[in-house]
């Protein structure tokens, strides 16, 4: 036997305390799934916004393009006479992020990959490069 300083493990207790974790952690992530499905993108008159689940229009119809919401965040792209602008907007349809160039990607891990001037590179939520 070897002697060791540190204390013996007990592996059930261990086991018990792996499973708490995994399953508060799944709890936390499924709430944030559902918070993330309440509003749904939906076209009307060739343009997208955002019903929540009794059809009510939350955002209305302004969008070329709309996305589900992830992280709190959804991508848009807004189409205007001059110019195209695509990034995310968060549920009360603030614009968080405006993408520098016409880029598609999705958040996973809180993390955005995107393109600007040739070049790759990953932002957070808030657009932070």
């Amino acid at each position: 036997m070897l002697n060791s300083s540190f204390p013996e493990v007990n592996t059930k207790a261990y086991k018990l305390l792996l499973l708490f974790v995994f399953c508060l952690i799944s709890t936390l992530k499924a709430q944030d799934d559902q918070q993330s499905l309440l509003l749904a993108p939906a076209k009307s008159g060739g343009l997208w916004g955002f019903i929540n689940p009794s059809g009510a229009w939350v955002i209305a119809p302004q969008y070329g393009e709309a996305n589900n919401f992830h992280d709190n965040v959804a991508e848009v792209v807004q189409y205007t006479k001059d110019d195209i602008k695509n990034g995310f907007i968060d549920k009360n349809n603030n614009w968080v992020i405006q993408l520098p160039e016409f880029n598609f990607s999705h958040f996973s891990e809180g993390r955005l990959a995107f393109m600007e001037n040739g070049l790759y590179g990953f932002m957070d939520s808030v657009g932070k490069k």
